[in-house]
């Protein structure tokens, strides 16, 4: 199925339910991104059950002579249930989609390396055709267009690279994206890619060093789930660190930090991202967050700087995909200090105040 005819058809019924002949093609198919409450039901055993909406498509083919190929049609007029499985999370502007929605939709893929190897896991040396029915199994159509350099940047070694080990990293993964999905478009090219890594690796490296102070400094209060009675004082001591470190507004650590402070047990999902309860916990674990988080900050920039262009993130860490979805960002905008957006509060920050909410939102 080649990804630029990829579509949804839409057949006629009458009022007895019954099909009236009717039909219309939509390809270039945009979703309404799904929410918290949906990631949340992916975690039930067997198929997941989803209502997904259409926003829009383009007219494929149509046998009404008002509705032209190549004619947008927009609003929310499509609603169709799925019991697919959903082995990966992508993430979207807002929230997320399963991941082999980006061959129906055009979007630009990344993965983690974790969901790497869950993508050679299901690919590799499958016959032709093969479908386990889950939505991963989208991605194995020609045209997907996959960028390597989310992979690449996320790194194996628990601290900064060198550029040599960024470029032997960018090797290993184009090799086994083409071989698992010879199919797929590589973009940007080889040596693209790998300029690309090592100058977002060089970029990064000065404020991760200065998140790996803030996190360390802030982990002591963060090792055991924080008692209600103390919320108010371990959010209090959070805050203050983070105002003697220098770090810009919207920092994902410090939102993360805030989080584990506040956000239920049964789903604190900051704490599955930071991981405080390792002890002893040491600059590499801090690395480790941090490199995870770096790929939401890569994917802002990408959706500020690229806002007409679809991309998603996919990943198998149900914590690292709630984290983004609580938050539900969008509106990303590219400024001379970074990369600003909005945001909700409701499931990450349940039940805070409104003095709480400003140094949330500053």
């Amino acid at each position: 199925m080649n990804v630029q005819h990829t579509v949804l058809i839409y057949r006629g019924t009458d009022e007895d339910d019954v099909p009236n002949g009717r039909e219309v093609v939509l390809g270039n198919v945009d979703f309404e991104p799904l929410g918290y409450a949906d990631l949340l039901g992916t975690q039930s055993k067997g198929p997941t059950k989803l209502s997904l909406r259409v926003r829009s498509g383009v007219v494929v083919a149509c046998d009404d002579p008002g509705l032209k190929p190549g004619t947008r049609i927009n609003g929310d007029f499509g609603e169709f249930t799925t019991h697919l499985t959903v082995k990966t999370i992508g993430l979207v502007p807002g929230g997320w989609l399963p991941s082999g929605l980006a061959a129906l939709t055009g979007a630009t893929v990344g993965f983690d390396l974790c969901t790497l190897a869950t993508v050679k896991k299901a690919f590799k040396g499958r016959s032709e055709g093969a479908s386990d029915k889950d939505f991963l199994d989208f991605l194995n159509s020609p045209g997907v267009r996959i960028n390597p350099l989310f992979s690449i940047i996320e790194g194996t070694l628990q601290r900064a690279p060198t550029d040599a080990e960024v470029r032997a990293l960018a090797h290993r993964v184009r090799g086994t994206l083409q071989a698992v999905l010879p199919r797929a478009v590589l973009v940007p090219g080889s040596e693209e890619s790998v300029e690309g890594a090592i100058g977002l690796a060089q970029e990064s490296a000065a404020g991760i060093e200065r998140e790996r102070a803030f996190l360390l400094s802030v982990i002591p209060l963060l090792r055991k789930p924080v008692a209600e009675a103390r919320k108010g004082e371990v959010w209090a001591a959070v805050v203050d660190a983070f105002q003697k470190s220098d770090l810009s507004r919207r920092t994902l650590s410090f939102f993360a930090a805030l989080s584990c402070v506040v956000a239920p047990q049964g789903r604190n999902h900051a704490r599955g991202v930071l991981k405080p309860g390792t002890h002893p916990y040491g600059p590499k674990d801090a690395y480790n967050a941090l490199a995870d988080l770096r790929q939401l900050v890569l994917l802002s920039n990408a959706y500020a700087l690229y806002p007409d262009d679809r991309i998603m993130y996919c990943t198998d860490d149900f914590n690292f995909a709630a984290f983004w979805v609580g938050l539900e960002p969008r509106n990303f905008v590219r400024t001379d200090a970074g990369t600003t957006f909005d945001f909700t509060g409701n499931h990450l920050f349940p039940g805070i105040s409104e003095d709480q909410w400003r140094d949330v939102a500053g």
